[in-house]
């Protein structure tokens, strides 16, 4: 357990490590790409929010996206439900740096009186690695992504091309 300065006070804290998971669905189900946010082994979208999927990673990741942290607290969307978040909510968390730390606090739902997340820290050099490493994978399979459609479509159309196995012969 660590200690740190939290107005004048020190207060303990564990560090936590996060783990941004951009993920693909299925293209014929018409779902989005999302951004999952696991925090020690946690998936905190799926124990926090059920409504519907994690945000774009357009809006999460890059030079200028919202995951990135500075001294001046800011409020991120991580979900959104699949109606409107005036119906059924969305969930948000306020990210701030402190010295070497960035923080995840202050989650809320409009939909809901109280998350149930804590309060988590990471060290800010890990956190910033694993922004960017996910902005990356992010941009490779968004490249890749109409190219996997347009095969799908193009072999799926002529499945009588496809050898069969043990049948090629």
């Amino acid at each position: 357990m660590r200690e740190a300065q939290v107005d004048n006070r020190v207060v303990p804290y564990e560090m936590s490590r996060l783990v941004l998971e951009t993920v693909v669905p299925d293209p014929t189900r018409g779902a989005a790409v999302e951004v999952r946010p696991w925090i020690d082994g946690r998936d905190v979208l799926a124990e926090a929010f059920a409504a519907g999927p994690g945000s774009d990673p357009g809006e999460l990741l890059g030079s200028d996206g919202s995951l990135l942290a500075d001294v001046e607290p800011h409020e991120v969307r991580l979900a959104a439900a699949e109606c409107t978040e005036a119906c059924c909510g969305a969930l948000y968390v306020t990210v701030r740096r402190e010295g070497g730390h960035v923080v995840w606090s202050g989650w809320r739902n409009p939909d809901e009186q109280e998350v149930g997340l804590p309060e988590f820290r990471f060290d800010a050099e890990d956190y910033r690695t694993e922004v960017e490493r996910a902005a990356r994978e992010q941009r490779r399979e968004r490249r890749a992504h109409p190219v996997a459609r347009l095969l799908e479509r193009h072999l799926g159309w002529h499945v009588d091309w496809a050898p069969r196995r043990g049948h090629d012969r």
